[in-house]
């Protein structure tokens, strides 16, 4: 298997080919620019490892913590070739993760990062399986032995953060060198553990916000409205930027709107188009048939706020039912749907032109 893999969280930005074996490697330093030198520095792995982009069977990526601008940057040119190139596998490892599966974590630990202040990134490992890591947060050093202290827990961290980390955390951390093992590696165990990603759910794993990300939520959250659409190219330009596959065409919008029985409402955030729903009402059921927010705009609670919308025209029409249906591999998808008071209650076998199933679930709150 041929694997192409961009970590940018670690101190220089390591890029790797894996193939069938053999490592070929690329860093780029932090002094350098990770969007203008990225893609050349792919570039000159395909030369060095004699391969072509139609060679690549599996694209991985480190999703951070790590440089926001950095872990954006590697997710999108992922995210770009893999929508270039035709059954190319895509896998998302979080650097927990990493340090996790490198070291044999897999029990009653915490894994511990700097976070560029006094508060420390954490990761509890408690359930034996390092690609299964679901409680992640931050807090202070205090209160880091105190948890660890509580619950017998090991903590661990990589050598290279031991003298950001002793600024704040003087005893009682184990310190962890890299060990041989590459990140192409790790991207192809986590795949033969866990199986492939879905493109749409390799995103950023922000602990904590940036500056730039709380202030923009404070702007999305007070002065975005959402109405009918404007014009079709307004939810064009949405479908256009969140999926790469079974798209909807001009075409399939127009008839869409066309239709007595829909009911479509787009999010605006200064006149730009960053989210939509599309709903069909028959009778005293309703099926919300799609939504989508653009990339740039998500972790906002736009798709919590179209639902909201959704659930004010149930009450107001007395509509008894409202359903949905979800691909069964798109889990993010499915716990938010749940998070907001959907339950599965079927499974349509081979519903999608791939063979997946799908998960119709009700909103039952």
């Amino acid at each position: 298997m041929v694997v192409l893999t961009i970590d940018t969280c670690e101190k220089n930005a390591v890029i790797e080919i894996n193939k069938n074996g053999e490592i070929y490697k690329e860093v780029l330093l932090k002094e350098e620019s990770t969007s203008e030198n990225l893609l050349v520095k792919i570039e000159s792995l395909l030369i060095k490892s004699n391969t072509s982009l139609k060679d690549i069977e599996l694209i991985g990526v480190c999703i951070g913590p790590g440089s926001f601008t950095g872990v954006r940057i590697a997710i999108s040119v992922a995210k770009g070739l893999a929508c270039g190139l035709n059954n190319v596998k895509l896998c998302g490892v979080n650097s927990f993760e990493k340090i996790a599966y490198k070291n044999n974590i897999t029990n009653n630990s915490l894994i511990i990062m700097p976070s560029g202040n006094k508060d420390i990134y954490f990761a509890k490992i408690t359930n034996g399986n390092a690609f299964n890591i679901q409680n992640y947060g931050f807090m202070e050093a205090e209160n880091i032995l105190l948890l660890a202290k509580q619950n017998n827990y090991n903590i661990y961290a990589l050598e290279e953060d031991k003298e950001e980390l002793l600024e704040y955390i003087k005893t009682g951390v184990t310190y962890l060198s890299n060990n041989t093992k590459t990140f192409s590696e790790i991207v192809l165990q986590k795949v033969n553990e866990c199986g492939e990603d879905n493109i749409n759910n390799i995103t950023p794993l922000y602990i904590k916000e940036s500056q730039a990300e709380r202030e923009l939520k404070s702007l999305v959250s007070t002065k975005s409205e959402i109405k009918k659409p404007i014009e079709v190219q307004d939810l064009l330009d949405i479908e256009n930027e969140c999926f790469t596959h079974n798209k909807f065409t001009e075409k399939m919008f127009l008839e869409e709107l066309n239709e007595n029985n829909r009911e479509y409402f787009v999010t605006y955030y200064k006149g730009k188009p960053i989210a939509y729903m599309g709903l069909m009402i028959v009778e005293n059921e309703m099926n919300l048939l799609k939504i989508a927010v653009v990339p740039e705009f998500r972790r906002l609670k736009l798709g919590e706020k179209l639902i909201q919308k959704a659930l004010e025209i149930k009450n107001k029409q007395n509509i008894e039912v409202f359903f949905l249906e979800v691909d069964e591999h798109n889990t993010v998808a499915i716990k938010f749907y749940e998070k907001l008071g959907f339950k599965i209650k079927h499974e349509r076998k081979n519903y999608y032109e791939n063979g997946d199933s799908c998960k119709v679930m009700f909103y039952e709150a």
